[in-house]
């Protein structure tokens, strides 16, 4: 009975010392370490950050989500302009925030422009009416609110 234990022993180390590069990778493949590291590493990464994609304005992104999401990870502040389509006041506060030293001074925070025409549900979540600026904290909460037409002095002076 030892022979034959010793036997069927010593043939199955001879078969998982000569096995093909397959198998091996498959029994990695399946490996619990390995899986849970890669799951640690999903858990870990921070969302992306959203991609700028308002022609006039640099750096400002449409994508409300994803830019709340990524200051929230990064700990960072979102700066929100609520403008109500091409109006005067909106036309001011957008040259307003695209100045250079309001742009220096956002520059750490995400910046989503919303138009009240195309997203009426963050108008009225955030009960805007007419062109703001918000500025959020990661977690999410407005500290600043300016409504109306704010001029650059003012912005920088909120952002600061």
């Amino acid at each position: 009975m030892n022979r034959m234990i010793c036997g069927v022993f010593g043939a199955g180390m001879c078969l998982l010392a000569g096995c093909s590069d397959g198998v091996k990778e498959q029994v990695r493949k399946h490996d619990f370490r390995t899986v849970r590291a890669a799951q640690r590493q999903a858990q870990l990464a921070a969302a992306p950050s959203p991609i700028a994609n308002v022609a006039d304005m640099p750096g400002w992104t449409t994508d409300f989500q994803g830019a709340t999401a990524f200051a929230k990870e990064n700990n960072q502040r979102t700066v929100v302009f609520v403008q109500d389509g091409n109006s005067g006041p909106s036309q001011k506060m957008k040259t307003a925030l695209n100045a250079s030293e309001v742009a220096k001074i956002s520059g750490g925070a995400q910046r989503v422009t919303i138009d009240l025409q195309q997203s009426p549900e963050l108008a009225s979540q955030f009960q805007v009416h007419g062109p703001s600026v918000l500025i959020m904290e990661p977690s999410g909460n407005v500290t600043v609110r300016q409504d109306g037409s704010v001029n650059k002095s003012q912005l920088v002076a909120s952002l600061q």
